[in-house]
Parts: structure tokens; C-alpha cells; sequence
């Protein structure tokens, strides 16, 4: 696990998430706004950072990688593209600092809402995340198979804007 800590912030049209990782041999793209990438599911199988946004007619996926790249999904579909988000890398001391803004609009209904903030590493093993879903892994017959997972909405820690 790799120390971390996210705050959640909110304006009439914008929720902004900002992840701050222990991460200091990360290289990061510092203080430039992430360049978006047609693949994200190429993305995702490197380090990333991942926020994750549901209601009750949609799942959003907003994924920004240390070298400044950045995709969206909903539902699972990187051909979703929502134009009005932005996300930018920091260093702050030992720290990697991802901030990534989106429009309230796509929120839609306020009720039921939930988020997730998953940080990813493959080559070093690491998955974390804010709200731990723990689906079922590829192979159910070992024990313990878990992993952190992006799917079990129901197991995402509630967002409650006042």
C-alpha cells in the first residue's frame, strides 16, 4: 500500500478530487495539465490514478497516468468523451499530486451518488483505492482471490454534496 490522501471539493459547476501519494521514485509530468489519449484502456494497465464517479444512470471513469496522460470512459466505453474535465500533475516534495476537475452537470440527480479514488501500479503490484470493492478475481478457487475493483458500484463510498 502506498500512503495517500484525497480531498473533495466542490463549486456551483465543478467537483474537484485531488489524490496526494506517497510516491517518491514516480516520475511525474509536474505541473503541466494532462494531454488526453485516445486508449484508455492502454492506460489503465500502467500506474495511474483513477476517479470514479456513479449515478444512478451512469459509471465515469476520468484516468490520469504520472508521465500527463489522461481518458475518460462511461459505462466501460473509452469512446465517451467528455470535453469539459482537466486534470494536472504535481510534485510536492516526496508526494505526487493528481487533481482532476469535472463538470457537477454530468452528475445529473444528486441522489445515490457514489466515488471512488483508485491508485494503480501493475509493475510494482500495487492497487489501492479510497472505497475498497474487492470483486472477485479471475480465479475464484484460490484463496484469498480478491482485488480492488472498479465494478461494485454499491461498495463506493457515498457523495453527498450539501
Amino acid at each position: 500500500a502506498v500512503p495517500a490522501f484525497a480531498t473533495v471539493m466542490h463549486s456551483e459547476d465543478r467537483l474537484i478530487v485531488s489524490a496526494t501519494l506517497n510516491a517518491p521514485l514516480t516520475k511525474v509530468a509536474d505541473d503541466k495539465p494532462a494531454e488526453p489519449s485516445p486508449d484508455g484502456a492502454t492506460l489503465i494497465k500502467g500506474q495511474n490514478v483513477r476517479l470514479l464517479l456513479a449515478t444512478a444512470e451512469h459509471q465515469y471513469s476520468f484516468v490520469v497516468t504520472p508521465d500527463g496522460r489522461s481518458a475518460d470512459a462511461r459505462d466501460g466505453s473509452w469512446e465517451f468523451d467528455e470535453p469539459d474535465w482537466t486534470a494536472t500533475n504535481r510534485r510536492l516534495g516526496d508526494s505526487w499530486v493528481v487533481e482532476i476537475t469535472v463538470p457537477r452537470r454530468i452528475l445529473g440527480d444528486r441522489a445515490g451518488m457514489r466515488i471512488n479514488i483508485v491508485h494503480a501500479n501493475p509493475s510494482a503490484e500495487i492497487e489501492d483505492c479510497l472505497s475498497a470493492t474487492f470483486d472477485i478475481g479471475s480465479d475464484p478457487d484460490r484463496n484469498p482471490h480478491f482485488r480492488f475493483g472498479d465494478t461494485n458500484v454499491e461498495r463506493f463510498a457515498r457523495l453527498v454534496i450539501e
